[in-house]
Formats: C-alpha cells, structure tokens, sequence
C-alpha cells in the first residue's frame, strides 16, 4: 500500500509560469544613486550621501568587516538613548510619471528587548523614504516610508515601485534611525544599522496580458479555477472582515461585474473598509494589482482612501491610492493598478482603507504575476541578496563528525542517526525542521556563513528547495563549494517536486533534475531492484541477498562528471559528484511504498543501507579513514 498523500503534488514548492513570460532584466535600469553600496567612503564621508548625526557618541562609519556584498557596508551607531542619525541622498533627476523600483538593504542589532518571547517596539527606530523635489528642489511630497522590523535582523531588503508625482523634477532618499528607548521602555538599549546596495532605477512596466483581462470564472458554469489571475469581490466575498461596518456597505450597482459593489461610506473618520484573509505565500516575481473602482464626485484633489497589499515579512509592497481628480468620468468605474514585487514566502493579504470624507466604490480587485523569477534573476533585480561569505571561511575538518540534518517528511525512515553513529566517530548532530506556514520554512537553520560551516556535513531530507531563502541557498552553495559535504535525500517535496531545478543549487547536483512532475518522481508497486556499480572499490562488503528495491524513484539523468554509486532501472539511485573543493552525495529514491510480500525490502530497510551510506559518507570526509576501516 502506498501512501497516496504523500504522492499528491504540492503547489507551494513548485513554480508558476506566466504565459507570455517577461524577461526581468529589460525591465530595471541601472542605479541613478551615487555610490548606492558605500564603497567610498573617506574622511567620514560619503560620496553622494550626507549625514546628519545627533547625541552623544552617535557615529557613521565604514564596516568591511560586516557587507552584504563589496568590500563595505555604511554602519549607524547609536549606543545611547536619545541620538539619532538621518542618511540623505544627493538629489536625482528623475521623469515626472515614471515608475521607478526603490530598494535598500539592511542588517540591525539592538533594536529591541523581548517580552514573552518576542521583541515589541522598544522607541528604536528605522525607515526608509523617498521626498520628490519640483524643479526648485522644493518638496512636493514623501513616498509612504519603508519600516524596518523593530528587532535585531540579518541582511533584509524593503523596496517598493513607486511613480514620480506630475511635478516632481527630483528625488532624495532618505535614511532615518533614532534611540528613544529610555522615553520608551526605561532602559538604553545600545542598537546599530547597517545599509548596503541603496538602489533607484527606472522600471518600464510591461502591458497586461490579454490572458489576465478576461472575467472571473463562476464555479456554477463548471469553472475550475486553474488560472493565475486571482480576481477578489470584496462586497460579496465572506472571507473578508469589517464588511458593513462603520466604514463601508455592500451595495447593489448594476455597473459592476456581478452586480454589487463594496461602497466607503462618508463618516467623517478614517477608517478599514475590508481585510481580506491571509493568503499563500506567492512564487518570486513581478505582480500587478488592478482595482476597478468608481467615484461619484471627481472634484476633490485630495484622496479618498487606499487599497493595499500587505506583507507578512516585507511590509506594504502596492499600494494604490483613489484621488477622485484622476477619475475622468464621475460613477464610471476605471481600472487602476500598482506592480509590486515577491521575493520571499510569507503570506500576504488586501486591505482597502477610506479617508471617511466621500463615498468611493470597488467592484473588483485582481493580482496576477507578469512573470516569475528564477533565484539567478532575483539576484539580478536585488543585487546583493544572495550575502556574502567571508573570503578566508572554510568548513571544519575536525575528528568531530558535526552533521546539520533539515529534516523533511519522512526522515526518520531514512535512519541518519544510525547512519552517522555507524562511523564510529565522535559524532554531533544538530536537527533543523521543516515547517509549513504560509510556505515551506526552516526552523533553527544557521544565523551565519559561520555557524553552518562549523559543520562536516548538511544532510537534507525530502526539503524542496522553496524552503532556502536566496541567501540561505547562496551560503550553502559556497559552504560546499570550499570543501563542504552535502548530503540531498529524496522524497515528495524533493528534486523535481521542490523547484530544485533552476535554482541556485541546481548547478551543485549530481544530476540533471526532470522539468515536470511527471517526468520525475515515478512509482512502481512491484520495485525496482537496487543494483551496486562493481566500480565501488567496497562493493564486496555488501549483500544483496535480501533484494532491496525502490517503490518511488526520481528520474534523473547523472551529469558526466557524476560517479553512479547504485542505480535502479537503468537510472541513478544514489550517486556522488565533486563540486570546487566539496562533494554533493544524492539518494535518488523516497522512502515511500511497501513490498508486496513476494519481492523484497524497502530499501531503507535493506540491512546494509546504513553502511552503504556510511561508506559514502566517509568517502566524501576522509577517503583515507575507508581503507582503514574496510580493510
């Protein structure tokens, strides 16, 4: 009997693709802010930057020792209560209309004290800004500040696309950081900011698919939603909350797509209209929101209220602004739109806010990917985000066997633990486990390059790679790359089902992964024997009397490079592969299905499982402790 949930696809670890897909690297420009990383920065001043520092022992400097990519990184220090520092861009020209994507990187320490387990404001504080100047250099206004979280963090980015205002001939960033923390919690709490890979560039919106134009499906005529475009009806919709509060009605409007409308009621207060609940995480890449909405007076040049996307760990990342002015026609409903950016697994959610001053409608509001982003093309829209890893770091090579295992569904059936006590070496190991939030999360993986090189080996078992941030991916790419042992067991979130191809990892791999789920991870109740490559030198010291076979194997095709260790119906079963100084070991099979009391054993139950993996294992860590130990 096989495990059939186990089987099923897991949409959250795989990709969407667009139709018509869009090349991410047409559509950014290139920076227009001087020296953006801080690689220049002499006699305590930047080039193209200011700096205005206040209280005592406050300081900006150069930090080489702390980058997210170059050879420095600007460091904010504020060790006592009451200082306060603000980073000022020189002004840049920019086209009144534009878009433009505005991104900043950041590391933070300090910050916060803990309450209950978790950091809660402490009066410390971080933001970043855009202030557009007309051609006077005269403010016009602010773009809504980028917050930074209220807690020590690694290296973050927040970014937003923002358009430049009609009149606006400039714009300056902005960089504020202040301690207030003796006002706020009766205790200085010593905090630093460090920012890197400041960027505005020009963004060319792409034209909206023909594909996302078309009405939302009815499940009464038999639709199946199968589509990209999520299209939401905020008046009719249960899911959202605060719906016929103080601050907005579900109506009847003859002028909308079904026949209702969610209208803002003029109260007089602001106020939420509708939440929309907390959905999945979405695939990195480039969105659009488009909001059908509808003003009845067109006079006013002030707003009227907002819809947004809020984030679970980027904050707002669109929001969309209703100024009836912009309106040509008074109670005809128009299309605006926002693109926004996804570049991490936390889920998102719609909110629609009203200033309270005049009645304003929404019909519908859509999101739906332009395109998505392999990790390679991330990289190239966020310089920097995949880390650095200090030049002069390697992983130990020490008598300890210190093994990292990321366990997966399924792992305790492979029997790591028994696998490394069998090497008969000091041996340390340290678990990091798989959890599913609004996506697929690693708890308690490394902080640092150089906590997980402390280790000899990383075991990841049935882990998709969705899990791994950029940098995570990064890091252990380089980790194995200088001399690093990593270990990838199969299973249902694995290999062709996890996104591993195409990933940062992808080029690692002792094989070339399949492109769909069909073509990869194939099943077979009666099993396919386990055959042993005669070119192992150790291959006599195991039997295979019990016939160990494989029920779920992930067909893959082994690089030439490749040193095929076991194979199973003609295809890899477990191989090893040299990558710089390190070595990738992958266990093409999952440990899933059963014999059917006629054949053999599971493989994992095949009683020289453990020392076949043992033996490759050593291999990797120290060919020499092998012969030692086989002869």
């Amino acid at each position: 009997m096989f495990r059939s949930a186990l089987f099923s696809a897991v949409c959250a670890a795989g990709v969407l693709q667009a139709s018509e897909p869009v090349n991410p690297t047409g559509l950014f420009g290139v920076n227009l802010l001087k020296n953006g990383g801080f690689e220049t920065f002499e006699n305590n001043s930047a080039p193209g930057w200011s700096f205005q520092i206040n209280g005592k022992n406050a300081a900006v400097s150069a930090d080489q020792k702390s980058a997210l990519s170059g050879a420095q990184s600007l460091k904010i220090s504020l060790p006592e209560s009451g200082s306060s520092c603000q980073v000022v861009s020189t002004p840049v020209l920019v086209t009144p209309g534009k878009s433009y994507l505005f991104s900043i990187s950041f590391r933070q320490e300090g910050m916060s004290s803990m309450k209950n387990g978790t950091y809660a404001f402490s009066g410390v504080e971080g933001s970043a800004s855009l202030e557009w100047l007309d051609e006077k250099e005269k403010a016009i206004t602010g773009s809504a500040p980028l917050q930074f979280p209220y807690a020590p963090s690694p290296w973050d980015i927040r970014d937003a696309i923002v358009v430049a205002p009609a009149t606006a001939k400039s714009v300056i960033v902005q960089v504020s950081f202040g301690n207030e923390s003796a006002k706020q919690v009766a205790a200085n709490i010593p905090s630093c900011l460090w920012l890197d890979e400041v960027h505005l560039r020009e963004y060319t919106p792409p034209p909206t698919p023909a594909w996302a134009t078309q009405k939302a499906g009815l499940v009464v005529d038999g639709f199946v939603s199968d589509t990209e475009v999520k299209t939401f009806f905020p008046a009719s919709d249960t899911t959202w909350r605060y719906i016929n509060g103080q601050w907005s009605k579900s109506i009847t409007d003859g002028k909308t797509e079904r026949g209702g409308a969610l209208k803002a009621e003029a109260c007089g207060s602001v106020g939420i209209m509708a939440n929309s609940p907390y959905y999945q995480a979405m695939p990195p890449g480039l969105y659009r929101m488009i909001a059908r909405v509808a003003v009845p007076d067109i006079s006013s040049p002030e707003k009227s209220g907002f819809i947004d996307i809020d984030s679970q760990n980027a904050g707002e990342r669109a929001m969309l602004e209703i100024v009836p002015r912009d309106f040509p026609v008074s109670g005809e409903y128009r299309n605006v739109e926002r693109d926004f950016l996804v570049r991490d697994d936390g889920w998102w959610s719609l909110r629609a806010y009203t200033d309270g001053k005049q009645e304003w409608r929404i019909d519908s509001i859509r999101v739906f990917p332009l395109t998505t982003f392999s990790d390679v093309q991330l990289i190239e829209v966020f310089p920097g985000c995949d880390g650095a890893v200090p030049a002069d770091l390697k992983p130990v090579r020490k008598p300890v066997l210190k093994a990292l295992v990321v366990a997966g569904v399924g792992w305790d059936t492979l029997k790591i633990p028994e696998i490394l006590r069998s090497t008969f070496m000091d041996m340390e190991m340290t678990p990091v486990w798989l959890q599913k939030d609004s996506g697929y999360k690693l708890k308690s993986w490394p902080e640092t390059p150089e906590a997980l090189f402390q280790n000899n080996a990383v075991f990841l078992c049935n882990i998709p790679s969705t899990a791994f941030s950029i940098q995570q991916k990064s890091t252990l790419r380089e980790y194995v790359r200088r001399g690093g042992i990593l270990v990838i067991m199969g299973g249902h979130l694995s290999y062709e089902r996890g996104a591993w191809k195409g990933s940062l990892l992808d080029e690692l791999l002792p094989v070339e992964v399949a492109d769909t789920f069909g073509q990869g991870l194939l099943l077979n109740k009666t099993g396919w024997p386990i055959e042993l490559s005669p070119k192992i030198p150790w291959v006599g010291d195991y039997s295979l009397d019990e016939r160990p076979e494989v029920y779920a194997l992930h067909r893959s095709i082994a690089k030439p490079d490749t040193e095929i260790l076991a194979s199973a119906d003609g295809f890899p079963f477990l191989c090893a592969r040299k990558y710089g100084e390190g070595k990738v070991i992958a266990c093409l099979g999952a440990p899933l299905g059963m014999a059917d009391g006629n054949s053999g054993v599971p493989f994992w139950q095949w009683n020289d499982w453990i020392y076949l993996m043992r033996d490759t294992l050593y291999d990797a860590l120290a060919p020499e402790k092998l012969t030692k130990l086989n002869e």
